[in-house]
């Protein structure tokens, strides 16, 4: 049901939704996200929407804006905005300080609890001899690759399918390094877009690996979370599949990550400077 929905009809439901007691609202772009910023917002003032992709969330506030309605503010995932250059270009939308709301969780101490909680303290230690937040960005650098691939899908127009990826098909279990070709040959496969050059493919990766970004910016926190979960079942633990799933890492993480850590961000930062150059209207729960 939800490919039917439309930038149209979640502007409409705000639009509806205003005539009862809420006239401020917050545009998420799905679930797991409202999971998250519910612990900033103040409930009596501000109703959280989810509009169930990025680009309803873009398109939704467009339309608002262009009818005049004010009090609406959109939150999305960066994505690879800051890599490429690009920029929503739609007033009252703010962007996530890293590739999405799950690097940030795994860019703060949540990743900390997570390692006490799955980990063993000696196993860790021994695969890299890091504080915590050092192997969560060893973590995001190794998922390069896949960003990587995914950005060149999105600019290319490639259409690669990357759901149901298999990540031990293409994860080194003991370095937790991806082999580009395994990769590109997995990700092509279950795409199936046999009529694009493997080889050609490997190396526009290579290439894009070469400009060195941001692992934080290009790296997807789902990719991560997934490599997370070979190295805690693999290396950091030994924990069976199913104590350790990158389903239920994701829900630990969202669970670990407290609301004085999301406080702590730019993103934060940004809402409140939203709220001021709109007098009236309140979204942030007062810490």
């Amino acid at each position: 049901m939800r490919e039917y929905i439309t930038a149209d009809a979640v502007a409409n439901a705000i639009r509806m939704k205003r005539s009862g007691s809420y006239s401020d609202f917050l545009v998420v772009e799905g679930f797991n996200d409202y999971l998250v910023y519910t612990r900033i917002v103040d409930h009596e003032a501000c109703r959280i929407e989810i509009a169930h992709d990025r680009a309803r969330v873009i398109g939704a506030i467009a339309i608002l804006n262009a009818d005049g309605v004010l009090g609406v503010l959109g939150i999305i995932d960066a994505d690879f905005d800051r890599i490429t250059g690009q920029s929503p270009g739609v007033p009252n939308v703010l962007q996530t300080d890293l590739h999405d709301v799950e690097c940030m969780m795994l860019d703060s101490p949540a990743f900390d609890r997570i390692l006490e909680e799955y980990g063993a303290g000696d196993r860790i230690s021994t695969f890299s001899g890091r504080e915590t937040p050092l192997i969560a960005r060893q973590l995001a650098g190794n998922t390069v690759p896949l960003g990587c691939l995914r950005l060149i899908s999105l600019r290319d127009g490639l259409n690669l399918r990357f759901e149901g990826l298999s990540f031990q098909a293409f994860v080194d279990r003991r370095r937790l390094s991806i082999n580009v070709a395994s990769m590109v040959r997995d990700v092509v496969n279950k795409s199936q877009q046999h009529g694009l050059d493997q080889s050609t493919l490997q190396q526009k990766v290579e290439a894009e690996m070469s400009m060195n970004h941001d692992c934080w910016q290009v790296s997807c926190g789902h990719d991560i979370v997934e490599v997370l979960s070979i190295a805690i079942r693999r290396v950091f633990s030994g924990k069976s599949s199913g104590d350790a799933s990158a389903e239920r890492l994701e829900q630990s993480l969202r669970l670990a990550y407290e609301a004085e850590y999301l406080r702590d961000t730019q993103l934060v930062s940004d809402i409140g400077k939203w709220e001021a150059s709109h007098p009236g209207v309140k979204v942030l729960l007062n810490a």
